[in-house]
């Protein structure tokens, strides 16, 4: 089932302020992007869903997804 498009962030697992790429999830697929760190390059990046995308990059490190509209939800209930 399609759902309308959500932003999404892969953060550290240990500190969700630590950023390691942003995204959208259209219900169909995941469009991530990664700013470039200490020379490397920035990179975009295509992915069935935003889960998807997070088992892919924990591969290298321990990260965490975070729901952009939740955060906002939440931010916006205090």
């Amino acid at each position: 089932m399609k759902t309308g498009p959500r932003l999404f962030t892969l953060t550290s697992a240990d500190n969700e302020y630590d950023i390691y790429l942003v995204g959208i999830d259209m219900g169909d697929e995941a469009i991530v992007y990664r700013r470039a760190l200490d020379g490397e390059k920035s990179h975009f990046g295509i992915h069935n869903s935003a889960e998807e995308a997070l088992r892919t990059y924990r591969l290298a490190i321990d990260l965490q997804l975070i729901w952009d509209d939740v955060r906002l939800l939440k931010a916006l209930s205090r």
